[in-house]
């Protein structure tokens, strides 16, 4: 695909129109060649389609020889969406990564594995654990039940972890459940199986 910013007479990408947006002509041959009205939102969604399954374009015409990447993307975000690796987390708090992954599947946000932390006592019960990237944000506040090992003493209780517009992660103890895990090493907690949906 070609990007639409690489394409003749169009409009510098802003905050409404983060990959441009066509120009009509005003007569003096300044405008992209063809009609903002009946286009235009033709590019916003195969640029948007691009952005969300990850493809980078080539800077090629889609064809059989250059290979047909709008289709590639199509069916990465309809069927299989790649599992995103933990780089892509900001991880906070002395939180690591434990083998997380996430992906999104058009508007469902999926995680498996889990998050680590080394202490020796679990009394932090409001504290951020990793910050999600911009396009795998909910529009309202997520909550969702996560259980919380302190291996030493492989004990488990549960949890919530709350996710927030900005993309926060916020990882609260239920101290009403469980085991009392302060003194017990070690943290996991396991995100297997969690989704939520934008």
């Amino acid at each position: 695909m070609i990007p639409l910013v690489d394409k003749p007479n169009v409009v510098t990408p802003d905050s409404d129109y983060p990959y441009g947006r066509t120009k009509d002509d005003d007569g003096s041959n300044n405008g992209t060649p063809l009609n903002t009205l009946t286009h235009g939102d033709l590019h916003q969604f195969f640029e948007k389609l691009m952005d969300e399954a990850d493809v980078t374009p080539n800077g090629l015409p889609d064809n059989a020889y250059s290979g047909f990447q709008l289709f590639e993307a199509l069916d990465i975000m309809v069927d299989n969406p790649s599992w995103r690796p933990a780089s892509e987390l900001t991880f906070a708090n002395s939180w690591t990564n434990s083998n997380i992954q996430f992906k999104k599947n058009i508007r469902k946000v999926s995680f498996r594995g889990a998050i680590t932390r080394v202490q020796t006592g679990f009394f932090e019960h409001n504290v951020i654990v990793f910050t999600l990237p911009i396009n795998y944000r909910p529009p309202t506040i997520r909550c969702l039940s996560v259980p919380i090992l302190g291996t030493s003493a492989q004990r488990y209780k549960s949890g919530v972890v709350e996710i927030d517009t900005d993309g926060t992660v916020i990882l609260r103890e239920d101290s009403r459940s469980g085991s009392d895990l302060s003194g017990s090493g070690d943290f996991l907690v396991y995100f297997d199986g969690l989704e939520f949906y934008l």
